[in-house]
């Protein structure tokens, strides 16, 4: 099976304003099977990637001083060019 690179940003909202992502992406080497089971847990749950390739979903924080605040992971999947190795003598 294949590693993909999958690449994971989050981002807060609070009440109705807009998403703000936190503009740092984490890259981690995970097998093709990690995105199989995350978009299956997500799919349960009714959530898709959209047509930009991330996938979005949010978790419910409840309310702060009458505000009601959302916490959100977006992950996306890149595969990896092939990567040579050599022994080192």
């Amino acid at each position: 099976m294949t590693d993909l690179m999958q690449v994971v940003e989050f981002g807060h909202q609070t009440g109705t304003d807009p998403i703000r992502w936190d503009g740092h992406h984490s890259r981690y080497l995970v097998p093709a099977s990690n995105r199989r089971r995350i978009l299956n847990r997500e799919h349960a749950n009714g959530h898709t990637p959209g047509a930009d390739g991330w996938l979005t979903f949010g978790r419910d924080l409840g309310t702060l001083y009458g505000t009601h605040i959302w916490h959100w992971t977006r992950i996306r999947w890149e595969t990896m060019p092939h990567l040579e190795t050599q022994e080192l003598t």
